[in-house]
């Protein structure tokens, strides 16, 4: 998806207010469910794995990432930058296979009908 920056910006704020009304504790440990909505309503990837040694999940677009829970490792409210100086200055470390396996656990949920049917399901906490 190409959106302008301001555009894009705008609407990462929109999607972290809604969350801090939900959320009394947001940033701190929302990163999984953010980078779900951000999918949800950008279409941007979903990654997985740490940031600075501590589990995390962010999105990816374009070669960016893209971080609306940065801040609880003392990045800015909304974190845009480029994949390679994430990784290399920023301490992003992404696993692909948790990636994955937070999309599965996000599908299987949409599929269920209540809590009942995701018991049976068995997930590595992948973030």
């Amino acid at each position: 998806m190409k959106l302008p920056l301001d555009v894009l910006l705008k609407e990462l704020e929109n999607i972290a207010g809604d969350l801090r009304q939900k959320r009394e504790d947001f940033p701190n440990d929302c990163c999984t469910e953010a980078a779900i909505e951000i999918y949800k309503k950008l279409g941007f990837s979903i990654e997985s794995g740490s940031l600075r040694g501590e589990p995390h999940t962010w999105n990816s677009c374009n070669g960016y990432y893209v971080d609306i829970t940065g801040a609880q490792f003392g990045l800015p409210d909304i974190f845009v930058v480029g994949r390679k100086e994430a990784v290399e200055l920023h301490g992003y470390a992404p696993d692909p296979a948790q990636g994955k396996a937070v999309i599965a656990f996000m599908k299987a949920c949409e599929k269920a009908e209540d809590i009942e049917d995701l018991t049976s399901l068995s997930f590595a906490r992948p973030f």
